[in-house]
């Protein structure tokens, strides 16, 4: 791996790239991308989801993330 690549990857993986959400193909809604500060981790470890009012969620599966973001805008629409 070279320097420069080590850089990029080590930056996604802390949350400090510009847009760490695209670079992994995730696909959220847009209301979702706004509530996310980063996403950390892989598939054989799961990941986590740290949004950006502080809270850490660990999931599993991409799947998983969306189905945790799909509950999170459901429960607040109810909270309102």
């Amino acid at each position: 791996m070279t320097e420069n690549h080590s850089a990029r990857r080590k930056s996604k993986l802390c949350g400090t790239h510009k847009n760490p959400i695209n670079d992994d193909n995730m696909q959220l809604a847009e209301k979702s991308r706004k509530k996310i500060l980063t996403i950390k981790g892989n598939t054989h470890d799961g990941y986590d989801v740290i949004f950006k009012d502080g809270r850490t969620v660990h999931c599993k599966t991409k799947l998983e993330i969306r189905k945790c973001l799909a509950q999170d805008n459901k429960s607040l629409a109810q909270d309102t």
